[in-house]
């Protein structure tokens, strides 16, 4: 009996991961964004070269971090064919701007906003840097209570509903009216951070949610890589070959419910992670239930899943593995024995290298070509700013337009080698300008991050706690059940007929007072 507590105190930890963090093997909380730890500075990465090299490839990559300062010239920018040129953008305005930028994130932003001061000269900047968790909700709300408020929140992964409901984001409808621009963002994702009609949130920068691919397991059981818009049904197939008696196909399955997204029919493609129809603002469980099933049918082949090895002791999977370090819930992984690793993203690109097997990010399985899971970022106007129209300016600049994109990206450049502090060899624009597209594929990135890029728009929302009205609240009804029915506990057709009416109640309830905040705060 303890040692089922012990499982299901695992699994529902690895359940919360995509939604909370979980906790890793050191005892630190590791969040969706976050890397993958150190294994091994001296092993070699995606391309078989040393952890240094890979993690230099852009030229420093592996210096420290420089000391931010607020102290913004515009003496030294980026120069590119966008400079000072975009007909969209209104270089006359003036005031004074400030943005906050929490540097505990790994983003990229050194040229960015020289390149802004640069052009828009009338504008005096002011950077406040602040490192507070993964997000900037904590140091916002802080600020609001002492009337402290930044003109500008860039690159943020909280709740955009808390910002709205707190009375505290800028609408910005009057802004990107009728700029040409916009149409080049994907619609799919603006409407996320619509609530009462009004846009809220303006997306920064996108991750994807890959799958890693161990290649050396691939070489020796000589197995032919997937294609770049492979099937829930060829990544099936892929697990099976890759299920041997040294080897297993993944390490955890429980608790991917990406692939139930992945198993929407096509015309159900609105219907995203957890079965969450944003664009009906409701659940739509059928994915979910299909979704379910699938896990528990490959969870009862024997060592696919290396984790079902455990459910019943560890003899099994350290008959396997060996004993290194069974608590780590990830040693096989970790050891190079498994296949797949599914709880992975474009955020891991960095630490590659740290592994001690050559492997690569690959995008995920798709139901649809070019329909793949992935997280967005963003970057919004408070409602105080004293110089609205300049703000907004410096949020255009820093999330959709072509000029600004066309300098954050020459950061990479082979040119620019060691001018920057990078933290990635990459980032995805969340715009599709054709300046940008041709400057994105400039940089000669393996295929298949030039295959994500260009299907952004095809790709549906995995970071509902971003976008989704008190999301963790609502999923919470579910998480019991939707334990026992990928522990073969329960079944799953009849939990989701059940549980579909649950979620749509809650959720109901939470917009409900939810939109009585926004008419009372925006009116």
């Amino acid at each position: 009996m303890k040692k089922r507590l012990f499982a299901l105190t695992l699994v529902f930890c690895i359940l919360l991961a995509p939604l909370t963090g979980c906790k890793n093997s050191g005892g630190e909380w590791v969040t969706e964004e976050e890397w993958v730890e150190v294994e091994n500075e001296g092993s070699t990465g995606n391309n078989g070269s040393s952890n240094n090299d890979s993690q230099s490839q852009n030229g420093n990559q592996n210096k420290p971090n420089k000391r931010p300062t607020n102290q913004v010239t515009g003496k030294n920018p980026i120069i590119t064919s966008m400079t000072g040129k975009d007909p969209n953008a209104n270089y006359k305005v003036s005031g004074k701007v400030s943005v906050a930028v929490n540097t505990n994130r790994p983003t990229d932003y050194e040229a960015l906003f020289e390149a802004f001061q640069a052009v828009y000269k009338d504008v005096e900047l002011e950077i406040r840097y602040f490192s507070d968790g993964d997000k900037s909700l904590n140091y916002i709300l802080k600020q609001a209570s002492i009337n402290k408020l930044p003109d500008v929140v860039f690159d943020d992964a909280a709740s955009v509903p808390t910002y709205v409901a707190q009375g505290l984001a800028y609408p910005l409808d009057k802004f990107v009216k009728n700029d040409p621009d916009l149409k080049y963002v994907s619609n799919e994702i603006l409407d996320t951070y619509r609530y009462g009609d009004k846009l809220f949130a303006l997306p920064n920068s996108i991750h994807f949610s890959c799958v890693m691919i161990n290649l050396d397991i691939v070489e020796k059981l000589n197995l032919k890589m997937p294609s770049l818009s492979w099937t829930v049904d060829d990544m099936v197939a892929f697990l099976k070959s890759g299920t041997t008696k040294e080897y297993s196909g993944c390490e955890q399955l429980f608790g991917n419910y990406t692939i139930a997204a992945q198993l929407c029919p096509i015309y159900d493609k609105t219907v995203g992670l957890y079965g969450y129809d944003h664009k009906n603002g409701k659940f739509n469980l059928a994915p979910m239930t299909r979704g379910q099933q699938l896990m528990v049918d490959l969870r009862k082949i024997e060592g696919l899943e290396a984790f079902s090895l455990r459910m019943s002791g560890l003899d099994k999977y350290t008959a396997k593995f060996g004993n290194s370090n069974t608590s780590d819930t990830r040693m096989a992984l970790k050891l190079g024995k498994t296949l797949v690793e599914f709880d992975s993203g474009t955020w891991e690109d960095p630490n590659l290298g740290n592994f001690k097997f050559d492997n690569c990010l690959w995008p995920y399985p798709q139901s649809e070509k070019g329909r793949m899971p992935i997280h967005v970022d963003h970057s919004m106007m408070m409602k105080t700013a004293k110089n609205p129209e300049a703000a907004f300016q410096l949020l255009r600049f820093i999330t959709y337009s072509a000029e600004g994109n066309l300098a954050r990206l020459s950061m990479y450049d082979e040119a620019n080698a060691g001018k920057y502090v990078l933290s990635s060899r990459m980032y995805f624009p969340v715009t599709s300008h054709p300046q940008v597209v041709a400057k994105f594929n400039s940089l000669e990135l393996p295929e298949q991050y030039d295959y994500m890029y260009k299907n952004i728009a095809k790709s549906y929302r995995a970071d509902p706690k971003k976008y989704m009205v008190d999301f963790e609240d609502v999923i919470a009804t579910a998480t019991s059940d939707w334990n026992k029915v990928q522990d073969g506990l329960a079944d799953a057709t009849s939990t989701n007929a059940a549980m579909e009416k649950k979620l749509n109640t809650k959720l109901s309830n939470v917009l409900k007072d939810f939109n009585a905040k926004i008419a009372k705060n925006y009116k």
